[in-house]
C-alpha cells in the first residue's frame, strides 16, 4: 500500500459523514448536480439487489460478458482486503494511483454535501464509468434498492432480484414484504427485471413495483442443475447462475448454455472457498445471516472432508446469534475468535447463548497457530472477519 493511498483512504474516512447508513437520495443527489449528473451518460447498467446472492450472480454475470468480449466494469461492496477491490474493470480490482486520482474528482464536493462512506465511493464508480466507457456496467446495491445511493439513475438496461431474506431489519423492515418493497425499489419505468420464484409475501411487492413502472418481469427457472467442479458451487449457485444467464441470453440474444463455461470459471472470495494451509483444509464463508448459514451448511452436508470439522465464528452484534444453531450441529468443535471490535460479539456472549455447548475462546492473531493442528475448519459469520483472515492466510503462504 503506498503512502498517498495510505493517505487518501485516511481522508475519504475522515470527510464521510459515518461510515454506517444514511437512508435517502436527496444528498446524495446534491453530490451528482454538482458534478454535472454524469450519471446521465452511463449506458447497459445492470442493477442488482437482494439480500444473499448478489455478488454471485454479478460474479457469472461478468465472467459471461468477458467471455463474449465486452468492457466490464463493477461496483461492489464491502471489500476484503483493499477499498481499490469495490470498484473493478474487467475482472480486476481498479490500481491505487486511479483511486486516488477518483477520489480527488469528488472531492470538492464533499465540502459541501455532507456523504456516507458509501456514497462516497459509489460517487467516485460513476465518474470512473462516465470516464473509462464500459461496455457493460454491473451494479451492487449496497443496502435494500429504493434509498440506496446505487439506485441513483433514471434507467438500467435491466434489474435483477436475488434471493430475499430477513437482514438489516432495523433498516428494511421486519416482515419480508417490506424488505421485498425495498428491494424492489429498484425497478424502473419499462426497464425489464428478472428474478426467480421465491414466496408471496416476497413477489407481492415485486408484482405491484412491475406493473407500477411497466416494467416487463421475467420469472427465471432453475435451468442450471449442478454445478460440480464450478469455483462457486452449492444449489443456491445453481439458482444465481440461472438467472444470470437468463439475463445474459436477453440481452446478447444467444442460449443460456453459451454461458455455462464462462459460469463454471466465475470465482468469488470466501463462497465457499476452499485454501490449503499448512494441512489444514480452510472453508471461508461469508454467511453473515440465517439463509446465508443454511447454504453453507447444505454446501458441507454435500462436501467430503476427512477427520474432525471445527468451526471458527464470529458475528456483529447487529446479526442475532440464532443464525449460528444450524450450523454448530454440523461441527465437532467450534471456536469463537474474540476480534477485540466492539461492533462484534464477545466469546462469553456465545458462551452464554450457547450454553449447552463447548465454545473456546481464540485471539484473532493466534488462528493461523491454530489451524495447522486441524484437519478441516469452517470460518464464517462476517466479512469483516473472513476477509482479513483470508488476508493474513495469502499473505502467510506467500512468505
Amino acid at each position: 500500500m503506498t503512502h498517498a493511498f495510505k493517505h487518501t483512504i485516511l481522508h475519504l474516512q475522515q470527510l464521510a459523514a459515518t461510515k454506517g447508513i444514511q437512508f435517502g437520495l436527496d444528498r446524495f443527489n446534491a453530490a451528482l448536480l454538482l458534478l454535472n449528473n454524469p450519471q446521465n451518460d452511463l449506458t447497459s447498467v445492470i442493477h442488482v439487489a437482494g439480500t444473499n446472492g448478489k455478488g454471485s450472480t454479478l460474479a457469472f454475470l461478468e465472467a459471461g460478458l468477458l467471455e463474449e468480449g465486452y468492457s466490464v466494469a463493477t461496483f461492489t461492496s464491502p471489500h476484503l482486503s483493499s477499498y481499490c477491490e469495490r470498484l473493478a474493470l474487467n475482472g480486476a480490482a481498479i490500481s491505487e494511483p486511479l483511486f486516488c486520482d477518483l477520489f480527488d474528482k469528488v472531492k470538492p464536493v464533499l465540502s459541501t454535501v455532507a456523504l456516507t462512506e458509501f456514497e462516497i465511493l459509489t460517487l467516485m464508480f460513476i465518474v470512473f464509468c462516465q470516464q473509462e466507457h464500459p461496455q457493460y456496467i454491473l451494479l451492487e446495491t449496497g443496502l435494500g434498492g429504493r434509498l440506496d445511493a446505487t439506485n441513483c439513475l433514471p434507467a438500467v438496461t435491466a434489474s435483477i432480484i436475488t434471493a430475499i431474506h430477513y437482514d438489516h431489519l432495523e433498516y428494511l423492515g421486519d416482515t419480508l414484504t417490506e424488505i421485498s418493497g425495498e428491494k424492489a425499489g429498484i425497478i424502473k419505468y419499462k426497464c425489464p427485471v428478472f428474478t426467480f420464484k421465491q414466496n408471496a409475501e416476497i413477489m407481492t411487492p415485486i408484482y405491484k413495483k412491475c406493473k407500477l413502472k411497466e416494467a416487463p418481469l421475467d420469472i427465471i427457472d432453475k435451468w442450471v442443475t449442478s454445478t460440480d467442479n464450478w469455483q462457486l458451487t452449492g444449489d443456491h449457485q445453481c439458482l444465481n447462475a440461472s438467472l444470470a444467464g437468463a439475463v445474459l441470453s436477453a440481452l446478447l440474444k444467444k442460449p443460456k448454455a453459451t454461458f455455462l463455461p464462462a459460469f463454471k470459471k466465475a470465482s468469488l472470495p470466501c463462497r465457499f472457498e476452499h485454501i490449503r494451509y499448512k494441512g489444514c483444509t480452510v472453508i471461508l464463508d461469508t454467511a453473515h445471516n440465517q439463509q446465508g448459514i443454511d447454504m453453507l451448511c447444505q454446501n458441507l452436508a454435500r462436501y467430503e472432508y476427512s477427520g474432525p470439522l471445527t468451526a471458527i465464528v464470529n458475528c456483529q452484534k447487529n446479526r442475532p446469534l440464532s443464525i449460528f444453531s444450524s450450523l454448530f450441529k454440523h461441527v465437532d468443535q467450534i471456536y469463537c475468535c474474540d476480534t477485540k471490535d466492539a461492533h462484534f460479539y464477545t466469546p462469553d456472549a456465545f458462551k452464554m447463548a450457547f450454553s449447552d455447548l463447548s465454545i473456546i475462546s481464540i485471539n484473532v492473531n493466534d488462528i493461523l497457530h491454530l489451524l495447522p493442528t486441524l484437519t478441516t475448519a469452517v470460518c464464517t459469520g462476517s466479512m469483516f472477519f473472513v476477509g482479513p483472515l483470508r488476508s493474513h492466510l495469502k499473505d502467510d503462504l506467500t512468505c
